[in-house]
């Protein structure tokens, strides 16, 4: 089997580390893991820093030239020595059938592989019913040849010929993927390569999350280098979805269709899946006007 390294970016992680560790104590796999801090002010890096101490294939290195997770991923592999990546997130729970599929698999310089990334309730309230219908989708992002950076593996050769991660804000993942398959390279799927992702439970966490997708959005779209015409197209696009919300009625009617609510619920709901594509739309918008492109 190929030597893979793990490579997990961190910022102000802290009330997740000690679930990121109790499976790689239990499961004790025998894998480089390397976490990036990018920039955290909650401690995460002395803990991390205290954890890994004693393991000599676990260590934890800051980086603060870029707020991005993409370029702490890109440091990451800078400071790895695997032939093969396995990337994820501080956030996640990397479960027993995860480490036993990792090593099953027919791991290779050219692997391209991801799996499921199962958003579990913790509170059940609306905003975590939201975020497990709407985000996530690994099998259905799967079928379009891409796949959040929460549970994907890349060999080195395919991540050094598609020039690592855009550094966006958000939606790098994407844009990567869709990199390797112009190379073709074909994303598999492996139903058993299971990660565990805590919900959003809050309105101001969707928001935030709203926001991200939406800078990130606007400088995938500046890095293309429109022309004049496509950007008027774009702009045009965005405020025709602010004054007809089509995602914002498709998000609603996805969730309200999955469980049964009460009328706070859905009063909830209607207000949070407008609010999620008016701030993405604007911050897109945003982008666009002044041009920047992180």
């Amino acid at each position: 089997m190929p030597k893979v390294s793990m490579i997990v970016p961190v910022f102000n992680g802290m009330k997740y580390i000690d679930l990121f560790f109790e499976p790689i104590k239990r499961y004790n796999p025998k894998i480089e893991i390397i976490f990036i801090d990018n920039g955290s002010e909650d401690g995460s890096y002395n803990y991390i820093n205290e954890l890994t101490l004693s393991h000599e294939l676990h260590r934890v290195h800051s980086f603060v030239d870029k707020k991005s997770s993409y370029a702490a991923r890109n440091f990451g592999v800078m400071q790895s020595h695997g032939s093969v990546y396995a990337f994820t997130d501080i956030d996640c729970i990397l479960t027993n059938k995860y480490f036993e599929t990792l090593f099953n698999l027919d791991l290779s310089e050219n692997s391209l592989i991801t799996g499921p990334t199962e958003i579990f309730t913790v509170d059940g309230n609306i905003y975590e019913h939201f975020d497990k219908a709407a985000y996530l989708k690994q099998d259905e992002y799967a079928k379009a040849n891409y796949a959040a950076t929460a549970n994907l593996i890349v060999g080195k050769k395919l991540y050094d010929l598609a020039g690592g991660f855009p550094e966006f804000t958000s939606g790098a993942d994407n844009k990567f993927c869709k990199n390797c398959y112009r190379l073709g390279a074909i994303l598999e799927f492996s139903k058993d390569l299971i990660v565990k992702h805590p919900p959003r439970s809050s309105l101001e966490d969707h928001y935030a999350k709203a926001y991200r997708l939406g800078l990130g959005h606007g400088e995938i779209f500046i890095h293309s280098k429109p022309s004049f015409l496509q950007k008027i197209k774009m702009l045009s696009k965005q405020l025709s979805l602010l004054l007809i919300p089509i995602n914002s009625f498709r998000l609603f009617f996805r969730v309200s269709n999955e469980r049964e609510m009460s009328f706070l619920n859905y009063f909830q709901l209607a207000k949070l899946s407008y609010m999620v594509s008016l701030i993405q739309r604007i911050q897109i918008i945003n982008v666009i006007l002044n041009g920047n492109e992180n």
